[in-house]
């Protein structure tokens, strides 16, 4: 599957698990790796569509030397 389709796929899936959630605020915890980045990427590009109020946090969970 080319990572255009993929990509698309995904942000619909993440459109589909938000619906419940249309028109509200969103806490979203991120820690700087690549998924959550990824994660938060999406919701902004979801965030008009879904009128989502975005609340976004770094968290350091500490887990990595350095971090």
């Amino acid at each position: 599957m080319a990572l255009r389709k993929r990509a698309s796929l995904v942000t619909e899936q993440v459109a589909d698990v938000l619906e419940p959630y249309r028109g509200t605020k969103l806490f979203v915890a991120v820690s700087g790796g690549l998924d959550s980045v990824s994660l938060l990427d999406v919701l902004l590009e979801l965030r008009a569509e879904l009128d989502l109020d975005l609340i976004v946090a770094h968290v350091d969970h500490g887990l990595r030397r350095g971090s």
